[in-house]
């Protein structure tokens, strides 16, 4: 592999470098943990059980456009099988793109914003198709159909824009267009971004667990350490204490919970690091850290 190099990272180890059929060169550090477990014998064996149970591990992130190879390598630890990016840049899908099977990018510009950002979706597990059913106006709410030969799923991406300056109101009327539509049904996800803002002084967390108990879906986390844990940084209040809030959630039809486990990660709270402006980054790389919710076979 004479001047080969890892397309991400440049790793220059002859031993660490693999030629894989849907990227350009990666080292095993920078390859996805499903496309690894797929071309090398050892490691699927040593990942045999855990791969085995997964139906789906999806991995969820606002990570504040900007892309790089620190980013992304930090992500891949996580070993996503279908991977979620808000505030995904064109230029951030495109560095990307070619280490993933399937994907899309998504940004509409609907009120002439020429906004540059949107939301990325990328698996090597599962085909990405838009539903046949997709009201636009819901920004950004955005339906897809996921399957492989084994499962299908209704999922829907989340970076919820506001609708007369309410989060909440436009949330509702996407839930209530959906359901009308039949397409929220016994295996569905939301899962996202959905700028909530949830915390010790509001009631929302309360609120939207209802609103979705209102459609047989239930929050991924609930009865879990992680229900009340914080997910966003949203700087400092006037007496310099540090804002922190519930903008990222996964929610999951009640049919799937009772049928399957529910295996959930997200961060510690010291991995918020302090920069020098005095605001607080997850590992120093964005105000939102990454949700990682996979759904097992039952042991």
């Amino acid at each position: 592999m004479e001047n080969k190099k890892c397309y991400l990272c440049g790793d220059t180890n002859e031993e660490n470098l693999k030629e894989v059929k849907t990227v350009k060169t990666l080292c095993l550090n920078c390859i996805p943990k499903d496309i690894l477990i797929e071309t090398d014998p050892l490691i699927k064996a040593m990942y045999a059980i855990e791969y085995k149970r997964t139906i789906i591990k999806i991995v969820s992130w606002n990570w504040q456009f900007d892309t790089n190879a620190k980013k992304y390598l930090e992500i891949l630890k996580y070993s996503p099988q279908v991977l979620i990016i808000q505030e995904c840049t064109k230029n951030d899908f495109d560095y990307i793109k070619n280490m993933w099977k399937y994907k899309n990018w998504y940004n509409d510009d609907l009120n002439d914003e020429n906004s540059p950002l949107g939301v990325a979706i990328f698996s090597n597990d599962y085909k990405i198709e838009f539903t046949n059913i997709f009201n636009r106006k819901f920004r950004y709410i955005i339906p897809y159909y996921l399957s492989n030969e084994k499962y299908e799923f209704t999922l829907f991406s989340i970076w919820t824009k506001p609708e007369n300056d309410s989060y909440k109101k436009h949330l509702d009327n996407a839930i209530d267009f959906y359901q009308e539509n039949k397409m929220i049904d016994d295996h569905t996800i939301f899962i996202g971004d959905f700028n909530t803002f949830a915390n010790d002084n509001n009631n929302y967390l309360e609120e939207i667990e209802k609103r979705f108990d209102l459609v047989s879906m239930v929050n991924s986390t609930q009865n879990t350490e992680f229900r009340d844990k914080y997910t966003y940084y949203h700087g400092k209040d006037k007496h310099g204490n540090d804002k922190y809030g519930i903008n990222d959630f996964c929610f999951i039809s009640k049919d799937m919970k009772d049928k399957y486990d529910i295996d959930v990660i997200i961060n510690l709270h010291n991995e918020w690091d302090e920069k020098e402006d005095k605001k607080r980054h997850w590992k120093g790389l964005s105000d939102h850290c990454p949700i990682s919710i996979s759904i097992l076979l039952k042991e």
